[in-house]
C-alpha cells in the first residue's frame, strides 16, 4: 500500500481536502495499523511519496472549468489542476492564492473598481508564465453567453470592461455585492495562450477538457474514459503555496455503484471515497484502518418537477406533491442523521440561514394534497386506485436518480410510496450520472449554433427536449444569493 492512510469522507461539499492531499493525507507511513507504537509520533511527521487514489460514482468527462458540474469535478480544477485567484479558508474567509494581494475603490455609490494584483511566480505546466492576460481572457469568456459558462451567473454584478494595465495587474469594475470575490474561487484562470483562438461556442467541448494544461500542483497525465484520470506532482509549484506535493500522484478512479466502491475501500484500492452512503458509516468506522470523516456541507438535495408537463404545471399541483410527501421521515429514516431539512437554496453553513423559519419543521398533509389534487382535476374516475384527468390520462410519472446515488434511490422508493397514498403513480428510473444531467439539462446541438444556452436556464424561445418529468438531485450551495440573478 502506498504510503497514506485511507480515508473515507463521508460528506459531499467542497469535494477534496487540499490540506490532506498535499501533505500527504496526514503522511501516515506504509502499513497504517502496523505502525510499532514507539514511532507513533515519528508516524504524524509528512512522508513524500506514494499516490492517492480517491473514488466515486461519477465519470468525470472534463476538466474543462467552463462547462463542469460535479462537486468533485470543480474541486479537483481548483485544487490540484489549476490556481484560482482566491481559495476560501475553514471560516469561509476569502484568501490570497493566484492574487497576492486585491484593493477595491468605491467609484460610485453602489459600484467598486477592484484591483487584482497577481503572483509572479505561477506557470502553467507547459513552462508559461500565468499572467493577467490569462485572467481577462478567462473573465471574458465566462461573461460571455456564447461559452455557455455554467456559472456565469456569478459575474453578473461585474462589467464587461477589464484592464491589464501591465502583466501581473487586473482592473475591474462591479456593483457592490456581499459575494462579490466568490466568482474567482468558481472559476481558475485558464491559458489564453492555449485557448485564446477557439471561438466562444467551441470552448465547452475543446479537446482541452480532456488534455488540459494547469498551473496548479498536480499536472495531468492521462485519462481513460470511464475509468480513470491520473495527475502527477509538479514539482515548480511556488514554495509559497505549499511546493511540490508530498504525493506523487493522485488518481480518480470512476466506481459506479456504491456497494463496489466500499469494497474498494475496504480492500485497499481506494484510499479517500467520496460521498458515502449514510448505511455504510457504521461498517467504515469499525475498520482500524479507515478514518471517516464529516464536514458541515453546502449541498442541499431536490425533487425537481418539469414544470412545462400537464402534472406539475400549476401551483396546485406542485404543492399537492409537498404536502403528500413526509421529508422528515425521509431524512431521519434514509439520511440517517447526517442530513437536516432545508429550505430553499440557503442551507445551514451559509451566513444567512435562519434556524428559527417554521418551515424548515413542514407538516406532511396528505388530506390537503388530496383535496388540491381533486380541485385541480385528478379523480380516481375508474376506481383503480390511481387518479385521472378529465381526459382519462392517468397521474403517472417516472422519477430518475442516477446510477450510484444509492440513498437516492431509496428516497425514490419512499416518495413513491407516499404519493400512491394520495393517488399518484410513481416509476422509479435509474441513469447513469451524465444521463441523468443531459436528460435534464436536454440542451441540443449547438452545430452551426450562434450561442448555447445556459444549462438549466428557462429563456424564450427555449427548445431544449428536457426529457424527464421528476428527478432527485443535487445542487452545492454558493455564497453568493441573489433572487434577481
Amino acid at each position: 500500500m502506498d504510503p497514506i492512510t485511507r480515508v473515507v469522507d463521508a460528506c459531499r461539499l467542497r469535494g477534496l481536502s487540499r490540506a490532506r492531499l498535499l501533505a500527504g493525507c496526514d503522511g501516515a507511513p506504509a502499513g497504517g495499523r502496523d505502525v510499532p507504537p514507539d514511532t507513533a509520533e515519528a508516524a504524524r511527521a509528512p512522508v513524500r511519496g506514494g499516490t492517492a487514489v480517491i473514488g466515486m460514482y461519477v465519470e468525470l468527462r472534463t476538466m474543462n472549468p467552463f462547462g463542469t458540474l460535479p462537486d468533485v469535478n470543480k474541486a479537483l480544477e481548483r485544487y490540484a489542476l489549476f490556481t484560482p485567484l482566491i481559495v476560501f479558508d475553514a471560516q469561509q474567509r476569502p484568501q490570497p492564492w493566484l492574487a497576492a494581494a486585491w484593493d477595491t475603490v468605491r467609484v460610485a455609490p453602489d459600484s467598486l473598481e477592484l484591483t487584482f494584483r497577481l503572483r509572479h511566480d505561477v506557470r502553467w505546466h507547459d513552462g508559461q508564465p500565468v499572467t493577467s492576460a490569462d485572467v481577462a481572457f478567462t473573465f471574458e469568456r465566462a461573461k460571455d453567453p456564447r461559452t455557455g459558462y455554467v456559472d456565469m451567473a456569478a459575474f453578473a454584478p461585474y462589467s464587461p470592461r477589464v484592464l491589464t494595465p501591465d502583466p501581473y495587474t487586473v482592473v475591474l469594475r462591479l456593483r457592490v455585492h456581499p459575494d462579490f470575490l466568490e466568482p474567482w474561487f468558481l472559476l481558475p484562470p485558464l491559458p489564453r495562450h492555449v485557448l485564446g483562438d477557439v471561438p466562444p461556442e467551441q470552448l465547452v467541448q475543446h479537446p482541452f477538457g480532456t488534455s488540459p494544461v494547469g498551473s496548479g500542483p498536480f499536472r495531468f497525465v492521462r485519462r481513460r474514459p470511464g475509468n480513470d484520470w491520473v495527475f502527477e506532482a509538479n514539482p515548480d509549484f511556488p514554495a509559497a503555496l505549499g511546493g511540490r506535493p508530498y504525493l506523487d500522484r493522485l488518481v480518480y478512479r470512476t466506481i459506479p455503484e456504491q456497494t463496489g466502491l466500499l469494497a474498494e475501500v475496504l480492500t485497499g484500492r481506494v484510499d479517500i471515497a467520496l460521498s458515502i452512503r449514510p448505511a455504510q458509516v457504521a461498517q467504515l468506522r469499525a475498520s482500524p484502518e479507515l478514518r471517516v470523516l464529516e464536514v458541515p456541507s453546502a449541498n442541499w438535495v431536490f425533487l425537481g418537477l418539469n414544470a412545462r408537463l400537464p402534472f406539475f404545471d400549476t401551483r396546485a399541483e406542485r404543492q399537492a406533491i409537498r404536502y403528500a410527501l413526509d421529508r422528515k421521515a425521509i431524512v431521519d429514516g434514509i439520511m440517517g442523521g447526517f442530513n437536516v431539512l432545508g429550505r430553499a437554496t440557503v442551507t445551514p453553513v451559509h451566513w444567512a440561514f435562519d434556524s428559527t423559519d417554521a418551515a424548515l419543521a413542514p407538516v406532511p398533509d396528505p388530506a390537503q394534497a388530496r383535496r388540491l389534487l381533486e380541485q385541480s382535476g385528478w379523480q380516481d374516475r375508474d376506481g383503480d386506485g390511481i387518479r385521472e384527468d378529465a381526459a382519462g390520462r392517468p397521474f403517472r410519472f417516472p422519477l430518475m436518480v442516477w446510477q450510484g446515488g444509492g440513498s437516492y434511490q431509496e428516497m425514490a422508493e419512499v416518495i413513491q410510496a407516499q404519493l400512491r397514498e394520495v393517488g399518484v403513480a410513481v416509476s422509479v428510473r435509474v441513469l447513469e450520472f451524465n444521463t441523468f444531467v443531459a436528460r435534464i439539462d436536454g440542451t441540443p446541438p449547438a452545430a452551426g449554433a450562434a450561442a448555447r444556452p445556459v444549462p438549466g436556464a428557462l429563456v424564450p424561445g427555449d427548445v431544449r427536449a428536457r426529457d424527464f418529468a421528476a428527478a432527485i438531485g443535487d445542487w452545492t450551495d454558493s455564497l453568493r444569493k441573489d433572487a434577481s440573478q
